[in-house]
């Protein structure tokens, strides 16, 4: 998520918002993770959501491996019969912080 603010002069300086999601003072992701994680939610499927976000399967399995890696917890699970992927717990709780961030930023006028 990125805001841009404008000064009076607009040439000098501006401001820069973006999310980032800790855990234990390691950053995890910010706002491409968690559209990743909402696509997953939505779809089902990892190669669904990568492709929704222009992205493809192995770059957005990273993405997902390397966040976990940092936040020392799974961030997704295999669907049991059916194939595909949910979050776990962990994966709705970033996306729950993310969204309400966001949300709260919105509220104040900063997004």
């Amino acid at each position: 998520m990125q805001v841009i603010l404008i000064s009076e002069n607009r040439n000098l300086f501006d401001a820069k918002i973006e999310i980032l999601i800790t855990s234990k003072g390691i950053v995890v992701g910010g706002k491409g993770l968690a559209e990743l994680l909402r696509e997953i939610e939505e779809s089902g499927s990892l190669r669904s959501a990568a492709k929704k976000m222009g992205m493809n399967y192995k770059r957005a399995w990273l993405k997902i491996k390397m966040a976990e890696a940092k936040a020392m917890v799974p961030l997704v699970e295999r669907r049991r019969g059916r194939g595909g992927y949910v979050l776990s717990d962990e994966g709705k709780e970033f996306l729950r912080v993310y969204e309400e961030v966001e949300s709260k930023l919105k509220d104040c006028g900063f997004i």
